[in-house]
């Protein structure tokens, strides 16, 4: 039995996907006909091609476009503007975690949970570096960690799942993986996004893309805990650049995670008893505290 899917909606379904039109020709050697109506795919070929590209099939037959856009707050900018389109991975990652949220705030509200009260604790404060350093220093107190907690970890990824399991014992759910659910195939792409948060007093949760370098998902995850003190979900792709481009809020919560990573007090304590070159100073702090290079420079720029 052959079907005519509708031009318009396949070719967009193969735009999003992101995958190379001469591979899914290959596959498919009658997909341009598809398209242009000279011939018809089966109900199993159209099928195939839906899996493939992410899509349900209907949408393949559509008058109009389904609108398959951020489902939360864009805070990723380029060139001052909201960043490009979701890939199918990611689209489909925060759907995964959106229904994850909301049977743990169901399974949390039933069996009566305390509501998680950082979230939102600073909505009513203003943005700027007080603040920043303000929320840092909160975050140490309430993670039950000093300024020097990631001396005491061997490695940057024993310093992350330190960091993680802290965050989860006061009720805030992290998330770290780089695919798609368990499909190895369907792998997270880091320049789209880093990680993303999404809001609530009863079962807030953090996704962090796992196919980041562990010194970056140390700084997502700071990141996407200050946007959760103002009770903001969004996705985001922060940047260890702490005053680069972005939104205001952006560069704040880069300022928060670089302020609770590299608090100024300790930064300072070491550069001054420290009697080699900057270079070699900053390289040292960055390796004792378990971040990357950029940040503690950066620090130890505006200090």
């Amino acid at each position: 039995m052959a079907i005519q899917p509708n031009a318009a909606a396949m070719n967009w379904a193969i735009e999003r996907s992101g995958l190379d039109r001469d591979s899914l020709v290959k596959k498919w050697p009658k997909l341009e006909q598809w398209i242009d109506g000279s011939r018809s795919p089966t109900i199993k070929q159209i099928r195939d091609f839906a899996d493939t590209v992410h899509i349900n099939v209907s949408s393949l037959f559509s008058d109009t476009l389904p609108d398959l856009g951020l489902q939360i707050a864009d805070f990723r900018t380029v060139d001052d503007r909201g960043a490009a389109y979701p890939t199918p991975e990611l689209y489909d990652t925060i759907n995964l975690m959106m229904r994850r949220q909301q049977w743990m705030h169901d399974y949390f509200s039933h069996e009566r949970y305390s509501a998680v009260d950082y979230a939102g604790s600073f909505a009513d404060k203003p943005i700027n570096h007080e603040t920043a350093e303000h929320l840092a220093g909160c975050l140490h107190e309430l993670l039950g960690l000093a300024d020097n907690w990631a001396e005491g970890c061997k490695t940057v990824g024993d310093a992350f799942k330190a960091l993680k399991e802290s965050i989860e014992r006061v009720g805030i759910s992290v998330v770290v993986n780089g695919v798609v659910n368990d499909n190895t195939h369907r792998t997270l792409k880091v320049d789209e996004f880093r990680g993303f948060v999404l809001s609530d007093t009863v079962a807030p949760l953090i996704f962090i893309n796992g196919r980041d370098a562990k010194t970056a998902q140390m700084f997502t995850l700071v990141h996407e805990l200050a946007h959760l003190a103002y009770s903001q979900t969004g996705v985001s792709n922060p940047s260890d650049e702490l005053d680069g481009k972005g939104s205001d809020m952006e560069k704040f919560c880069n300022r928060v995670a670089a302020d609770f990573l590299v608090p100024t007090a300790l930064l300072l304590q070491k550069w001054e008893h420290a009697s080699i070159g900057a270079y070699e100073k900053t390289e040292r702090i960055a390796r004792q505290l378990k971040v990357n290079f950029v940040v503690v420079a950066r620090k130890a720029r505006d200090e």
